[in-house]
């Protein structure tokens, strides 16, 4: 049975779950980014777009042109008589439900050359885990953005799960060298 000692010196038990280590680095980026967002009007807006929905569209079409397609007035007096009121009622509940007829998707907003601030890298510096990502970062392209850290900060995530694995596997080396 191994004892407390048996741990190695360099390893030490962590203090903050998993969780919430990457919650704090979450937090952290979620804090840096939307600082500058806050302060800066992005460079680019997307225009809206717009899509008509299909099947309410087709629907009201197909009904309009089967009714004016009968050949006999009372036929078609008839038709309308009962299409309305389901056609009324289908159209009501589209607008109720907030989906209507046309789907609008508003414009993206985004930031281009939007290199981090060195107040803000030392801010981002005092985590271990967002300065070894850092550093990697710097390896792999030839600045920092916040568009960057925003869309790829999830992978500092994967660094606290590494450390994770790498402490659980010297854990088990030691007890099993001095078993």
């Amino acid at each position: 049975m191994s004892t407390p000692e048996a741990i190695p010196n360099d390893v030490i038990p962590f203090h903050l779950t998993e969780e919430q280590q990457c919650k704090a680095i979450r937090d952290r980026i979620h804090m840096v980014v939307n600082g500058y967002r806050n302060t800066v009007p992005p460079t680019h807006i997307t225009k809206k777009k717009y899509r008509i929905r299909f099947l309410p569209v087709s629907l009201i079409a197909a009904c309009l042109a089967v009714g004016f397609s009968e050949r006999e007035i009372i036929n078609v007096h008839l038709y309308f008589l009962i299409a309305a009121p389901v056609l009324g009622y289908y159209v009501f509940k589209q607008v109720q439900s907030g989906d209507g007829f046309i789907h609008v998707t508003p414009g993206e907003k985004f930031w281009r050359n939007d290199i981090i601030s060195d107040a803000d890298i030392l801010l981002l510096s005092e985590n271990v885990h967002i300065r070894d990502w850092l550093n990697r970062t710097l390896n792999e392209t030839h600045r920092l953005t916040y568009t960057l850290l925003a869309e790829k900060g999830y992978r500092i995530e994967w660094l606290v799960r590494d450390e994770r694995i790498i402490y659980e596997k010297k854990r088990i080396r030691q007890v099993i060298n001095n078993a």
